[in-house]
């Protein structure tokens, strides 16, 4: 799907590197695949930060975050950001890392405020 002409994971993932994450995990169906690959292909083109993504197939649907468990060892102890790939946001990642660490939780929800009138609206 594309925003502005541009695929919508590429926004999330420069959302993301503008933020200081230099470390992301796709996850996507393996039935995308192919999609993803040539994505990936085209956003090295754009960012040579793009060699810091790896991409994970799941074969079959785990539901919300289900995924998750199966990247333990990628993880490896690591604080992480967890996002779906179909929101777009725009915060500063650093404050809410900064919070996390801070209140020494075991995790940390970041919510942004909307009006109703606006759902579904994109302004980038």
């Amino acid at each position: 799907m594309t925003v502005q002409e541009k695929p919508i994971i590429s926004h999330i993932v420069d959302f993301l590197l503008s933020n200081g994450v230099l470390k992301i995990a796709l996850v996507a169906s393996a039935t995308h695949k192919g999609l993803f690959e040539s994505w990936k292909s085209n956003y090295h083109k754009e960012t040579p930060l793009s060699s810091n993504i790896s991409i994970f197939y799941e074969s079959e649907p785990q539901g919300t975050f289900g995924y998750l468990r199966n990247l333990k060892d990628w993880i490896n102890g690591e604080s992480f950001i967890l996002t779906n790939g179909d929101c777009l946001v725009d915060f500063d990642i650093r404050k809410l890392e900064a919070f996390h660490d801070e209140h020494k939780v075991v995790a940390t929800i970041a919510l942004l405020r909307s009006d109703a009138a606006d759902a579904g609206k994109v302004v980038l």
